[in-house]
């Protein structure tokens, strides 16, 4: 059996450095793509029940979810019970449309009928 010529060192040095273009064209995609993808996270919040029990029986859970929001960029709250995310919610919505959200709706013009032309 014939043993396959070396490679010249000026082919092997493409070959090399070619492979390196790659890595590099990799690397930045995924760092282009991380980046993109923080940003877009930074616009999340993230509300998490987690139970003063449920924390008892993992005590790492907060941990864990306040890294993921760090590394996605969200912003994030631990609540300790699914009341207190109501009524976190409630009180945004509140401060959103500028009164309590669970009084009766004004009347205005944009809840009348509307008219098509046809």
């Amino acid at each position: 059996s014939e043993a396959s010529p070396a490679p010249s060192p000026k082919k092997a040095g493409s070959v090399e450095f070619e492979q390196q273009r790659v890595e590099a064209e990799k690397r930045a995609k995924e760092e282009q793509e991380e980046a993109e993808a923080r940003e877009a996270g930074s616009r999340l919040a993230v509300l998490f029940v987690i139970t003063p029990e449920q924390h008892q029986k993992t005590p790492k859970l907060v941990e864990t979810v306040r890294r993921w929001c760090d590394v996605s960029g969200a912003q994030g709250a631990v609540l300790p019970s699914p009341d207190v995310l109501v009524a976190a919610l409630a009180r945004f919505a509140d401060e959103v449309v500028g009164r309590r959200v669970t009084d009766p709706a004004p009347e205005s013009p944009a809840c009348s009928p509307v008219s098509v032309r046809l």
